[in-house]
């Protein structure tokens, strides 16, 4: 090798060290180019990047307009003027010094001009553009993850959960059912459901949309889906309806309600699929039928409902699992300006404070339960009344005695999952001093000292998973920040840094994988929802000073800061990430969105990561108060089979989804910012 491409390859493995990236990169007998990659689009340049004095000088033109803003080049005075959305930077050609928002600065390197081209720093335009700078040295490519918002985002700013919850705006309403019969043939399947519902208090009132709300009432097999469809009714059926009548005296004009006459068919279906012990719900638009029977201009004779396969009727009588989960219709009033974003997004949102405190009162022990659990004791914490704290309360009053102990199925056996439980019995202890919670707590953590392990870290059914961060390591540095228990807050830190290490060893572009296998097989790289498990967990360490006075913090910081800039990239336009982060068609994920969107929020909160990395949660709470349809509900991708192989689109509402929207919301409120 010569000296010249020596020289060259050390100084631009120098650039890359100065930018963050690592010189490795440019190892001896690495001849490839470097591509330079802008939110998903590679950039073409007709003069390349160079190296100037050991740093990496790209042609300004090019990048600034390709993240939106505009340049203007002064021939005479050798200066370029760079302005975007009321920011303006100017510099000199052959000057170190700039001007941001005319505040001077010093460049690693002057403008310089090469092929009649003016060439800047790379690290000048992530530092004034707000552009994050990735390097992946498999493919020797350069991201750049802009953090503009995204095209028609609402800016929010001075919105709070409080402005919300005084405002005017009238919440999404429900109301339950006020018929629900079932009716059955001869044959396995000949079954169908009746629902009518009590739309009196609607008359007269101009109806936006309306969503038939219903729960499982059963327990369904392992990675099942279930169609639902629904019927409008023909007939003015009554209490004593049967297969073959509809009032017990005059018949169907088919058995079964299966007559021309007697509904019309399908006006709305939906699929959903259903993964382990998770209860499938369905939401489902019925809004041209429900406005017509609120106009009067339909008469109201309920809705049927049939099945692909027959299971026990959604919350027929009830829901096993809560008995507050009934069928409903969800109905918003067309009562606000629709090009007014502020008055939806406040709808949305003051629906959703009424439903965590009303609907949401008793849930089963399980960890799709804990982000409502989080979001109704951050709302008490920010002072919205008792109703969200007596809730949790409630909720682990019914799961611990008096003298600490659990009972009613909760901490069914010893599982690292529980620890998410034990961080709120913290807190519950700490605000009222009840010694029962703090025993409970104990149990928990005293189940750690025996919890199975793989290579070291902890395992759940034999295997390690992303999951530990959330459910598990958050709760010991809570309980070693809490009670003085440095060996506590030594297990999540070292937990933490072993994961890490674990689940990105094998993948070459850094992107984790979600589960190993003891013979160290991965499946679920790139899981949406175990990355929102995993990221935000670690982020939660970071608001414990015990955990930041750890002799390793070095290591978890830099390898928490590493994977903050990886997930980053991947964040879609929209503000949400994927049920496969790296996968551009996969479906959309919102509760791994939430988890990672509260990664950042905490990271922000403690210092650990730029505040530039805020963006990144504006666009995620963006694009969840869209995608969510009323407020009361938030839907979420499910994988197609236990491989974890994630092509599956249909979506389920879920407490698990509808919870971290709102623990999100109110993390990043009882942080001091905006909603």
């Amino acid at each position: 090798m010569s000296f010249i491409r020596k020289k060259m390859l050390a100084l631009l493995a120098a650039s890359l060290v100065l930018l963050g990236l690592p010189a490795a990169a440019f190892a001896s007998g690495e001849s490839s180019p470097v591509e330079v990659v802008l939110d998903g689009a590679k950039l073409q340049f007709d003069s390349p990047p160079v190296i100037k004095g050991g740093f990496t000088l790209v042609p300004i033109r090019k990048i600034v307009e390709a993240i939106g803003a505009d340049v203007k080049w002064d021939p005479v005075g050798k200066t370029v003027l760079i302005s975007k959305q009321g920011s303006t930077v100017q510099l000199k050609v052959g000057d170190k010094k700039a001007f941001v928002n005319g505040k001077a600065v010093t460049l690693d390197y002057e403008a310089t001009v090469v092929n009649e081209r003016t060439l800047i720093p790379l690290r000048f335009v992530s530092e004034s553009f707000d552009v994050l700078v990735d390097w992946e040295n498999a493919t020797r490519t350069v991201y750049l993850t802009s953090l503009d918002s995204e095209p028609g985002g609402f800016d929010y700013s001075g919105v709070t959960l409080a402005s919300v919850r005084d405002s005017n705006v009238t919440p999404s309403q429900e109301i339950k059912y006020d018929k629900l019969v079932l009716i059955s043939g001869e044959g396995a399947n000949e079954k169908k459901v009746f629902v009518k519902f009590d739309l009196s208090s609607f008359q007269g009132k101009k109806i936006k949309k309306a969503y038939l709300h219903m729960f499982s009432n059963e327990t369904l097999e392992t990675n099942s889906e279930r169609t639902i469809t629904v019927n409008k009714s023909l007939r003015d059926w009554t209490g004593g309806i049967d297969w073959r009548t509809y009032d017990g005296a005059r018949n169907w004009d088919s058995p079964g309600a299966a007559g021309a006459g007697d509904e019309v068919k399908n006006i709305a279906s939906q699929t959903v699929f259903r993964i382990i012990g998770w209860e499938p719900s369905w939401f489902i638009d019925v809004s041209p039928t429900v406005r017509a029977w609120a106009d009067g201009t339909a008469p109201n004779y309920g809705l049927s409902l049939s099945f692909d396969r027959y299971f026990s009727m959604i919350g027929f009588p009830v829901s096993k699992l809560n008995p507050n989960l009934v069928p409903t219709l969800v109905i918003e009033l067309d009562d606000y300006d629709a090009g007014n974003p502020s008055a939806a997004y406040s709808k949305k949102i003051k629906t959703g404070l009424d439903f965590i405190a009303r609907k949401y009162h008793m849930l089963p022990w399980g960890d799709d339960s804990i982000g409502i659990l989080n979001s109704q004791y951050n709302l008490g914490k920010l002072g919205f009344g008792d109703a969200y704290t007596a809730n949790v309360r409630n909720y682990f009053d019914y799961f611990v005695d008096e003298s600490g102990a659990f009972r009613r199925g909760a901490v069914p056996k010893a599982s690292f999952y529980n620890g998410v439980f034990g961080s709120l019995l913290l807190d519950l202890y700490k605000d009222t001093g009840k010694e029962n919670y703090l025993t409970a707590a104990k149990t928990i953590r005293a189940s750690y000292d025996t919890l199975p392990r793989l290579n070291g870290l902890f395992t759940e059914n034999d295997v390690i998973q992303a999951e530990l961060t959330f459910l598990g390591l958050d709760f010991l540095a809570r309980y070693g920040d809490r009670l003085a228990d440095s060996a506590s807050t030594d297990l999540a830190v070292t937990q933490a840094i072993a994961l890490y290490d674990k689940l990105t060893a094998l993948e070459k572009d850094g992107i984790p994988a979600t589960i190993i296998f003891a013979d160290g097989k991965t499946i679920g790289k790139g899981w949406g929802r175990g990355i929102g498990w995993y990221f935000g967990g670690f982020g939660k360490l970071f608001q414990y000073a015990s955990v930041k006075s750890h002799p390793r913090y070095a290591e978890l910081e830099s390898r928490y800061k590493a994977l903050a800039l990886k997930i980053a990239r991947y964040q879609d336009s929209s503000g949400l990430w994927r049920n496969i982060i790296q996968d551009p068609a996969s479906a959309f994920e919102t509760s791994g969105t939430s988890l990672i969107a509260i990664g950042y929020e905490y990271g922000v909160n403690a210092g650990v990561l730029d505040k530039k990395y805020a963006k990144v949660v504006d666009r995620a709470i963006n694009g969840l108060q869209r995608y969510s349809k009323t407020g009361a509900e938030m839907s979420q991708a499910f994988p197609s089979n236990q491989d974890l192989v994630y092509t599956y689109t249909n979506y389920s509402n879920t407490r698990k989804s509808y919870g971290f929207w709102f623990e999100l919301l109110t993390t990043r409120e009882r942080n001091g910012r905006k909603i």
